[in-house]
């Protein structure tokens, strides 16, 4: 985030100014992050919110055995960092059974097709 540090400041004031590495780690995060809440509503449209559960519990199980262990050696940072893991681990996990469960290439799972989206706004204009 290459603004992390006006942020801090214009929020939080000065004293915050020790957190921009740490935001900037978390802000990489986002990416990820709503790239899983995609694919956990595809689980969950296709009736398999059990696949996503048990990455989420994955994922909950890295994160807290990574933060116990950065978090001693780089502090807010290591919290930050061992997020930011979890987080990827649920994206490529449900991206991976996404492949497995339903034949969807990864590289197709986002792709927008602007045909679709003109129909979608036609659609909300006509009614």
């Amino acid at each position: 985030l290459l603004f992390a540090e006006n942020i801090l400041i214009m929020l939080y004031g000065q004293e915050f100014i020790e957190a921009k590495v740490s935001l900037s780690i978390l802000s990489i995060s986002v990416v990820f992050s709503s790239s899983t809440i995609i694919l956990t509503n595809v689980f969950s449209g296709i009736g398999k919110p059990l696949i996503t559960f048990k990455v989420f519990m994955m994922s909950l199980i890295i994160t807290a055995l990574s933060g116990l262990i950065l978090i001693n050696y780089f502090g807010i940072e290591g919290a930050a960092i061992s997020i930011l893991l979890g987080i990827v681990f649920n994206t490529i996990s449900l991206v991976y059974f996404c492949k497995k469960e339903i034949k969807l290439e990864p590289r197709n799972i986002f792709q927008i097709d602007m045909n679709e989206i003109k129909k979608a706004i036609s659609n909300i204009i006509v009614k």
